[in-house]
This record gives structure tokens, sequence and C-alpha cells, in this order.
């Protein structure tokens, strides 16, 4: 049977790399596998942090077509700037440029150079952030009259990194409900942008559903072999996310002998300076490796090296780790440090009952150590083992199903897996 076309509008795809691009990348890997082709339609190069040449490849059953923009990040590439530094802060122009965000400018060029494409499409997925992927996915819809779907990653108004006030909340708010009002489906990320959305357009829970980042089974295999006794963190820090408390607590731990020496806090991802600060403090350089950004699969490859694994969960409810998924994937025990609800993946009753997850409170330095000891007690004994993840729901090819059954309702096909 031949594949069905899908328009998968998506500002943020390979090689730029990045969550903002794996979630994308993942569906065109695994939507052909339940009779769709993802045609992608994204931005031509743009300056950005991190470009990861590995994932690529799990977007390569897809046809991409690359428009171009007149957005900041566009620009900065003509003007012969490849790159940009990550501040974990949106920029004074990014906080300025809030109608919806600063890829605005990417709004036309876009439309102009999908419309053939949704043309000759079933329908149209988009993706956001950034939620200019909505209004190009929204107006392709109506010049096309082809059924919307859209996926939100992050929030809309409750965006927690660029705060919508004023007459951009009011503006926003207007984007967003025609958004949704026109889309024949909503997808969200976690049950609290579900919820949200919900509060505000009640007649939208008919058609919504939670598919939340999951993992991919191909990027995890064999565990490297780690020597010393590893804890790791992988994602992002922000000003909100202080990975001090368990710094503190290993440096305790070597100093009363409890934990060998040779102990490594391994950190995977973009980092706060104010992190390197703490490290030195605390007498820790010869125990802390930074990573910094890789590309999605070395990443994958470091967070299987380890014995322990912690998270740093936000006060703020729309702020959450989106790397649970892969966390469960290794079957390493895990410490979720913060409000535990905001890590709605791992505070789930199903996952809590068949997993080993330790939630601790942010500045509870004693509970940290005491989890630490544990775990290096059982790593000590050859006692301490990965845990098979049983939970399939989190598996990308099994969500990329859930999300090909809604397209396959919308243009009333049974759901048919090709060969």
């Amino acid at each position: 049977m031949p594949l069905k076309p899908v328009l998968l509008v998506s500002y943020y795809f390979p090689p730029l790399g990045g969550p903002g691009a794996i979630r994308p990348a993942k569906f065109c890997k695994y939507l052909p596998k339940f009779g769709w082709q993802p045609v992608v339609l994204t931005v031509k190069d743009i300056a950005y942090y991190t470009r990861d040449p590995f994932l690529g490849d799990d977007a390569a059953p897809a046809l991409v077509h690359k428009s171009s923009s007149f957005d900041p990040a566009r620009v900065l590439y003509l003007l012969g700037r490849r790159s940009v530094k990550w501040t974990g802060a949106p920029s004074s122009l990014g906080r300025l440029l809030r109608l919806p965000d600063s890829k605005l400018g990417w709004l036309i060029p876009a439309v102009l150079k999908g419309l053939p494409h949704a043309r000759k499409s079933s329908l149209i997925l988009a993706t956001a952030p950034p939620f200019t992927s909505f209004l190009v996915g929204l107006l392709l819809g109506k010049l096309t009259r082809k059924p919307l779907v859209v996926d939100f990653r992050d929030a809309w108004l409750e965006f927690p990194f660029v705060p919508y006030r004023g007459i951009h909340r009011a503006i926003n708010y207007r984007l967003e409900r025609e958004v949704v009002r026109h889309a024949a489906y909503v997808i969200a990320v976690s049950n609290a942008i579900k919820a949200s959305l919900i509060r505000r357009y009640p007649w939208l829970e008919e058609k919504i559903a939670v598919v939340p980042n999951g993992y991919d089974p191909d990027d995890f295999g064999r565990e490297l072999q780690v020597r010393d006794f590893t804890i790791t963190h992988l994602g992002t820090f922000r000003k909100s996310r202080n990975p001090e408390p368990v710094l503190a607590a290993v440096r305790q731990l070597i100093d009363e002998k409890q934990i060998s020496p040779g102990t490594v806090v391994k950190f995977i991802g973009n980092i706060l300076p104010d992190v390197a600060e703490s490290v030195h403090r605390l007498r820790l350089e010869n125990n802390v490796v930074f990573h910094n950004y890789l590309p999605h699969v070395q990443a994958m490859k470091e967070l299987n090296a380890s014995h322990l694994l912690f998270l740093i969960t936000d006060e703020e409810s729309q702020i959450f780790p989106s790397r649970q998924g892969e966390y469960l994937a290794t079957g390493w025990p895990i410490m979720v440090i913060g409000p535990a609800t905001n890590a709605e993946v791992f505070d789930s009753r199903r996952v809590k009952s068949t997993y080993p997850i330790t939630a601790i409170v942010s500045d509870d330095i004693e509970k940290i150590k005491s989890t630490i000891v544990e775990f290096y007690r059982r790593y000590k004994t050859g006692t301490l083992r990965r845990r098979p993840l049983r939970l399939p729901e989190f598996n990308r090819e099994v969500q990329a199903g859930k999300i090909a059954a809604v397209l396959d309702r919308l243009t009333s096909r049974p759901a048919v897996l090709s060969n």
C-alpha cells in the first residue's frame, strides 16, 4: 500500500540538534511504518547553539523542503554567524518579539514554500515551539482545507522561557484559541499542558491526547563500561535547577569516606557558569565531568554509562524535563530532586510501581546522601543491576503508531502497518 503524505511543519529539524529537533526526527523515522510519508517543511540554515550530525539518519525517510526566513536566527546566519551561545535565557530581542515569538519572520516564506506540498498532502502536522509553526500550519490548513494536527511540545500561553504579559498575552491568547479551534486534533507532550488547554477551551477535551517524549530502542544498546561509581544528569540547567545539593552531598560523602574519592558526577547538556563555580568551591574538579551538548546518540551512550541518575525539577508546573523516557530506558535507578509532580512521567503510579525512583525534596542533602550510599553499596557488592523497561507507551515507535492512528481517523483510513 502506498504511503499517504503528511506535511510536518517543524522549524527545528536536523541537522540542528536538541529536543526540538529530536521529536520531529523520530516522527519521521517511525511514521512510515504505519503508512505515512512525512514531508517536512522547515527553515533554511540558521545560527543555532548546537548541531547533531547523526540525528539526520533518523529523519532520512522524510522528504525535506526548506524555506527562507526573515527571523533573527536566519538573518544572523546570512550575515556569517553560524552559531550562537546558549545562555539559558531569552535574548532582549526574544523578549520583544512575542507575537508569538522571534520566528514570525518565517511565517510568510514558510506558507509560500509549503502551499504546494500541503495541497499534495493528506493533512498537516505542526509541532511547536516556536509557535510560529502553528501559525504556518493554521494558514496552510485554511488555504488547502486539509485537516490540521498540532503538537504542543511546550505550553503556549504559559511558555515559561518568554512569559506573555499584558497586550502580548491578549494577542497570543487569540492566536492560540484560533489554532486549537481550527485544529482537527491536538497532541500535548504532558498532562499539565493538556489540562491548561482544557481549562481555557473545555470543548477541546474531545480532540486532545497526550503523547509524551519517549525513548528510541535503537538508541539503547549495551552500556559503555565505567570503572568508577558514576552519577549522571542529562539535560539543560537553568537558574531554577540547582545541582549544588547533589554536589555538596558527594563532597560530604567523600570526606566521610562513605563513597570512593574516585566517584564521578557527569553532566550531559548545556551548563550554566554557576555550576562550574560550585564544582570549584566544593573541590570537585577531579570528580565532575562536563560533556556540554552531545549529539543525541552519543548522549544516550553516556547516559547508559552510569550507575545512578539524577534529575532536577522546577517549581513552575509548565517546566518539565523532556528526557524522562530516556532516563527510564537506561534501567538505572533515578533520584528526582524537586517537585515530583513536575516530572509527571516519573510520578505516575504505574512508573513508580515498576521502577526504582526516589523522590527527594530539593534541599534535603541527607536524603540525597542516603540514596547515593544505598546504590553505591550495591555497586560495590555487585548487586546493582539495570531494571528492564516494561513500559511500551514510552517507546517512540509505539507513540508514532498512536499518532498514525489519529491521522488515520482524520482521513478515514484504517491503520495498516507497512512492510
